[in-house]
């Protein structure tokens, strides 16, 4: 008895997506913001006791400096232009936190994540030309780490981390829930880059209970 010809169609719908959004700069913009930054950092870079240091990291209010003014207002824009993608553009907000990291021979930034903010993000200053020019996002499903098939071929819808390639010049927003981490630096060079935050206002107004209060008679 043969088997009868089956006929279907499948389609895939993408549900609970993990966003990663990348914000880049015209090159005009990039150099004027660039060396906004530069001349910002130039006391840290200048300064004896951290010449001998791997890191260096600035004041975490750095986008309030007057010096940082083109900084402190694309950083905004691209802030809002995440939030409107996913719908909460009409929500205010605010940069909770912004700061410099000059990262020299050896040095990386192990597995973490930023608490207490809605919105992250690193913006790209001066790269290295070695491995460590990116930045590792881990898989948050940890139920997906639990049985790990050899793909045929590596996709984004089977890998179990994103790697996104560090270029001066752009940004990366992710949620500040999502677990990164940067390779060491093995070159000789400084890798300059821009950590920050926002979170929205009036947080607790705008997620509210979803259940009414009791009112006693």
């Amino acid at each position: 008895m043969s088997i009868r010809k089956i006929k279907f169609k499948s389609k895939a719908e993408l549900w609970f997506p993990t966003v990663i959004w990348e914000t880049e700069l015209d090159n005009e913009s990039k150099v004027e913001i660039n060396s906004e930054i530069l001349n910002y950092l130039d006391p840290y870079l200048k300064n004896k006791k951290l010449s001998q240091s791997n890191i260096i990291i600035s004041e975490t209010n750095m986008h309030e400096d007057k010096k940082t003014k083109n900084l402190n207002h694309f950083l905004n824009r691209a802030v809002f232009e995440y939030l409107k993608f996913f719908n909460l553009e009409h929500h205010d907000f605010f940069i909770s936190g912004c700061w410099a990291n000059v990262s020299r021979t050896n040095f990386v930034h192990y597995n973490h994540s930023h608490q207490n903010n809605f919105i992250s993000g690193v913006y790209y200053v001066q790269t290295t030309k070695d491995k460590s020019d990116q930045i590792h996002f881990n898989d948050p499903r940890e139920q997906n780490k639990v049985l790990l098939p050899q793909p045929s071929k590596q996709t984004k819808f089977n890998t179990t981390g994103a790697v996104c390639k560090a270029k001066s010049g752009v940004a990366y927003l992710f949620p500040s829930w999502l677990r990164h981490e940067v390779p060491v630096n093995t070159s000789n060079d400084e890798r300059i880059s821009i950590a920050f935050n926002a979170m929205f206002k009036d947080f607790g107004k705008m997620t509210p209970p979803g259940f009414a209060s009791s009112k006693l008679d």
